[in-house]
């Protein structure tokens, strides 16, 4: 029987609206979608299972840029103030630290249309802050 990352991924293989590309395992999936002219950018879903207080999360999650010194930091996260899809979040396990942008879906209740829609628009916003910071295309 598929995991819903395997699910999912199958769904998202169909989408014909951008140039997408699918990369899973069980709890996991790596998708990689043009954005604009020329850009892409890389979207990582992961699988959480819930626990008796808590309910599997599907976290979405695009990385955005270096973290370059504590004013982009604290540029990024005063940001999350403003309501948005996804915040933005400090990866300090990655040398150099990076940002990314962190979005959860209950996966429970999760509409197939909703999660493309939610991969896609996250992945916009990323790219777009990505080239707004930087002027580059690297994530």
């Amino acid at each position: 029987m598929a995991t819903l990352i395997e699910e999912l991924a199958s769904v998202l293989r169909r989408v014909k609206s951008r140039q997408v590309a699918v990369r899973n395992d069980e709890n996991a999936m790596l998708v990689t979608m043009s954005t604009m002219e020329n850009r892409s950018q890389s979207v990582k879903i992961s699988y959480f299972p819930g626990g008796e207080d808590s309910p599997a999360v599907l976290q979405i999650q695009s990385r955005v840029c270096v973290a370059n010194g504590p004013e982009i930091v604290r540029r990024c996260l005063k940001a999350n103030a403003k309501p948005r899809i996804g915040g933005f979040a400090l990866e300090s396990s990655t040398d150099p630290p990076v940002i990314d942008i962190v979005h959860n879906l209950l996966a429970d209740e999760v509409d197939f249309a909703e999660f493309a829609m939610t991969i896609q628009e996250i992945a916009l916003f990323a790219d777009s802050v990505e080239m707004r910071l930087t002027g580059q295309d690297e994530f």
